[in-house]
């Protein structure tokens, strides 16, 4: 249902209207599309593209049965070959498969299908601007702990919905982990190698860790530690990358969840504490990060979830998540990807969370086990 019978195209300017129907086919078949217009094409470099390019399509159907948008997102693979296509097929499948039955706010999805061999993919979602949707990131969110409360709640609701599910060894065999499959493989291999020549050209990142008495061999020794622990508390659907970047706001004070490239099956507390410590400005994050946590604890129980852990288990483990978000998520990032100023802003606040929270010490017993 998911590999694509032609070899998809890496830019806009190469599309046909001929493969956008066959990836509408997939899930709406007796759609045509008839022609489209490209009204805007964004790229890796531009500032806010990380792994995947994106065009915003005006689409012309000949046959339109089941009332599609006309104006849609398209997300394609970045010229840069088959190393990464281990993530383009993990979203793909999610959105193709697993979307409409997550349970919370997401964009719709019209098509998609990747293609094993090469990790071409294309990607058909609805375009999340006519539903009045803004995307925050560090440099300008003007709620900070509303929308934050709000993905909070998206990611209860989530995770209660697949809390310890036996689906995971049925028709959700296919989700990977921190610790097996196609992406965790891809992150094994490919995170040390860019992080160690960002440490080469970015002094800063140098500085940033040594205050926190860390070094890349001794990070990537307590990232494995962190996932093995994880992997032995209660499992559920996560996102996987739930930095502010990749969520929206809606009108009426909704939150929705983007980018879904590094959604695995692993311990809530990876998702949770991530948004917190990359949503919130420092002062912001440190007055209402306990709040937080009881809202996404009180929100689990309130969706049916009945071994949740205690406050203080899950202030714990927020603690040690931050490990995760500055290895992987942000210290191997180029400015290229977001621009100087958010990249600089998520590091610092990681960093300050790690000191904070004592993340250092929250972390001796998993390595001296």
């Amino acid at each position: 249902m998911n590999t694509l019978s032609f070899s998809f195209p890496a830019s806009a300017a190469e599309l046909t209207a001929g493969q956008l129907t066959e990836l509408v086919a997939v899930l709406h078949p007796g759609t045509t599309v008839q022609a489209f217009d490209v009204l805007k094409a964004s790229s890796f470099g531009e500032g806010m593209v990380s792994t995947a390019d994106r065009a915003l399509l005006h689409l012309h159907y000949a046959d339109n049965p089941a009332g599609l948008p006309q104006q849609v997102m398209l997300k394609l693979q970045r010229d840069i070959g088959p190393i990464i296509k281990s993530i383009y097929i993990n979203e793909t499948r999610f959105y193709l498969r697993l979307a409409q039955d997550c349970g919370i706010t997401t964009p719709r999805v019209l098509g998609g299908g990747y293609d094993t061999d090469s990790g071409a993919y294309g990607l058909l979602l609805e375009d999340l601007s006519l539903q009045g949707a803004t995307f925050p990131n560090v440099t300008n969110n003007p709620e900070p702990v509303a929308h934050v409360s709000a993905v909070i709640d998206e990611l209860a609701a989530l995770h209660a919905r697949f809390w310890q599910s036996p689906r995971f060894a049925g028709d959700l065999a296919w989700v990977e982990t921190h610790l097996q499959g196609p992406v965790s493989d891809l992150l094994a291999m490919s995170i040390p190698i860019v992080c160690e020549e960002e440490l080469k050209q970015a002094a800063f990142k140098r500085d940033l860790i040594a205050a926190l008495g860390m070094s890349l061999p001794q990070l990537v020794e307590s990232t494995a530690a962190l996932q093995q622990h994880q992997s032995t508390l209660p499992q559920t659907l996560l996102h996987g990358d739930t930095h502010l970047g990749n969520t929206y706001a809606l009108p009426g004070g909704r939150a929705g969840l983007i980018d879904w490239q590094l959604c695995v099956r692993g311990y809530g507390m990876h998702d949770v504490s991530y948004i917190i410590n990359t949503g919130l400005p420092v002062a912001e994050r440190r007055h209402h990060e306990r709040m937080l946590l009881e809202r996404y604890r009180d929100g689990l129980q309130r969706h049916g979830v009945r071994d949740v852990a205690s406050l203080d288990a899950l202030w714990l483990e927020h603690a040690r998540a931050v490990v995760w978000q500055l290895y992987v998520g942000w210290l191997g990032v180029s400015h290229v990807n977001y621009g100087w100023e958010i990249l600089a802003t998520n590091l610092q606040r990681v960093a300050t969370a790690w000191q904070d929270l004592e993340t250092g010490r929250a972390m001796r017993p998993l390595l001296a086990s």
